[in-house]
């Protein structure tokens, strides 16, 4: 046995462990054995024997014989709590992204320094290097603050892009 295997063991992953593991997961049996697993668990959490979950029309004690909503309880429940579907997240427009930018503690300390630099300057105009490095603090702040909100602007397009992947209707 090489050392490659004794570790893989070791961390609990077995090549053999994780073969068999996909195999089930692709064959319905597998499938089948989580679901009722699932309900198993959600019906020992009631305490339940044969009345099934609260709001429920599955039988625990035989879930074979469940047979679901009938189409008029199905409608009426449409009717009543509307479509399942998630509603879509509040988008930010890009102005208030870009003043969030400036809420990062380090900036606010940034500016912070360079709004006293100013105020030292403004005491006392001789000393120009006070100005010099409020100026150069607050054109750092800046840049930072630009390339985070072009940054965070590429990742919301990218998530964007991911939620176009992803199947509008999904049949059960």
């Amino acid at each position: 046995m090489g050392l490659i295997t004794v570790v893989r063991r070791l961390c609990g992953k077995d090549k053999s462990k994780l073969r068999r593991a996909d195999e089930s997961s692709k064959s319905l049996s597998g499938l089948k054995y989580e679901i009722t697993d699932f309900l198993r668990r959600t019906c020992d959490g009631y305490n339940s024997t044969h009345t099934g979950v609260p709001n429920s029309h599955i039988n625990c004690a035989n879930p074979k014989i469940s047979k679901g909503l009938s189409k008029e309880a199905a409608e009426k429940r449409l009717q009543q709590d509307g479509p399942n579907v998630l509603a879509p997240p509040k988008e930010i427009n890009n102005l208030m992204l870009f003043l969030r930018q400036f809420l990062n503690m380090f900036w606010i300390l940034m500016m912070g320094a360079s709004i006293l630099s100013l105020i030292t300057y403004f005491i006392d105009t001789s000393v120009r290097l006070n100005l010099y490095v409020a100026i150069v603090l607050f054109l750092i702040v800046l840049v930072m603050c630009i390339a985070t909100f072009i940054q965070e602007k590429k990742a919301i397009n990218v998530v964007r892009g991911f939620g176009n992947l992803i199947p509008q209707n999904v049949p059960l």
